[in-house]
């Protein structure tokens, strides 16, 4: 059996994939991909109620400190992140798992897949190239954007599409694996969601350090 190790760094979490060749006895791994995918899920709505609660803070401090100018620009700043955190959470990387979960939710997608019998047979590339290359750019536009925005808040300035370097053996560091072939090749469109979608929870756990640190000024 050929094992096929995968880390996604999110925030301060590594996560480990490991998918395994199918052989003749019976795989699970579609199903194991699917239920974590539920749990990022939950955590992706979590975080991003919180992300409201602290918005709904920002704007009642306006009204309770007469709309100085110090609540206004904290809620300004917050607005600003918000939009660009939209673009590229929801616009881009939510558009990639909707692709992939077919229009269907997490249990009409089991559904399908005990039906049509719909798991991944082999492992390929499961992304073609120019789509890959445009989620790469909406990461490094986004990183850019933090860094000349908001770097005092943050605890790492590296761009989204190149964190995963840190857990490559120091060896591999100064000339890696491109994002392309370190996360979807060998990659099923199961492993695929729960890739995209933990890059997703990274993304608002960060914004929503940024948002916290806004509140405590």
């Amino acid at each position: 059996m050929n094992n096929i190790v995968k880390f996604i760094v999110s925030g301060g979490l590594i996560i480990l994939l490991q998918s395994c060749t199918v052989t003749k006895q019976k795989s699970y791994s579609g199903y194991k991909s699917l239920y974590l995918n539920t749990l990022l899920e939950s955590n992706i709505y979590s975080v991003g109620k919180q992300l409201e609660i602290g918005g709904k803070r920002l704007r009642k401090n306006v009204k309770n400190e007469n709309s100085s100018k110090k609540s206004l620009n904290r809620l300004a700043r917050y607005e600003y992140l918000k939009n660009k955190l939209v673009s590229v959470t929801k616009v881009c990387i939510t558009k990639h798992v909707l692709d992939f979960m077919k229009g269907k939710t997490i249990k009409e997608y089991i559904k399908h897949i005990e039906i049509k019998k719909d798991f991944s047979q082999s492992y390929i590339y499961i992304l073609k190239k120019n789509t890959v290359h445009e989620l790469i750019e909406n990461l490094n536009e986004y990183s850019a954007f933090l860094k000349k925005n908001y770097t005092p808040y943050l605890k790492d300035t590296t761009s989204w599409s190149k964190r995963y370097i840190k857990v490559l053996p120091q060896a591999n560091q100064k000339n890696p694996t491109d994002f392309t072939t370190f996360y979807f090749r060998a990659t099923s469109p199961e492993e695929a969601i729960v890739i995209l979608n933990t890059l997703q929870l990274g993304i608002l756990q960060e914004a929503l350090e940024i948002q916290r640190k806004i509140l405590k000024e």
